[in-house]
């Protein structure tokens, strides 16, 4: 009993770790190549895989390709996600608001439907969570934003029969870390997938994969 009991503590352990690095590519942080870093969160899995083996020259080739194969509102969407997380969260990267945990949210699904709140108010330091119908666009001013009292904030996105949420916690001094959920890991990786083979379809993908194979023999 007490040997199946570990084996079981065990395989939890394990399998959660996986659930964490696997199920919600969100959380894994990309390279330091500026465009494959801003890109990476709407890239499919072979894609990620050849990019990393190209050479530079390749890769140029590769970025050009990358929106020829997708169809012809893909780029204008990402372009105006892309603006709308710049705006939206300088205050947490002045640099490149885009690559935080939310800026790359907003970069896969867009706007969330309603974004939650759990913050300290000022009546004894209490905890209390509000839901706030707010989309976050680019004429939403989030500068001012009391990161001295808020401890979460939730994105909440409707798909299919369920809610997707995105819980992110404050970390000091100012970023905002995605919380991985295991018990909605099947539905989120289920959603992301969608965000990635619908928002940012590619036409044809096995002439797609040729095309790449073709990059790979570049050697300079």
């Amino acid at each position: 009993m007490k040997n199946n009991k570990t084996w079981g503590e065990s395989a939890f352990i394990i399998g959660f770790a996986l659930l964490v690095l696997g199920a919600c590519s969100i959380g894994l942080f990309p390279s330091k190549d500026p465009w494959y870093a801003q890109h990476y969160i709407i890239m499919q899995d072979f894609e990620w895989d050849t990019y990393k083996e190209l050479f530079p020259s390749a890769k140029t080739q590769f970025q050009e390709l990358f929106w020829k194969v997708r169809h012809p509102q893909a780029q204008e969407i990402f372009s105006s996600r892309l603006k709308i997380a710049t705006e939206s969260f300088k205050k947490e990267s002045s640099s490149n608001p885009w690559n935080t945990d939310r800026g790359r949210i907003l970069l896969l699904h867009g706007s969330p439907a309603e974004v939650r709140y759990s913050e300290n108010t000022n009546l004894g330091g209490k905890t209390y969570t509000s839901g706030v119908q707010e989309r976050i666009e680019a004429n939403v001013d989030r500068s001012s934003e009391d990161i001295s009292a808020r401890q979460s904030e939730v994105w909440v996105y409707p798909y299919r029969s369920v809610i997707i949420r995105y819980q992110f916690d404050f970390v000091q001094p100012r970023q905002w870390k995605l919380s991985v959920n295991m018990y909605e890991s099947a539905f989120r990786e289920e959603f992301e997938s969608q965000s990635r083979n619908v928002t940012y379809e590619i036409m044809d993908v096995e002439e797609y994969k040729e095309k790449l194979e073709e990059l790979k023999k570049i050697k300079e």
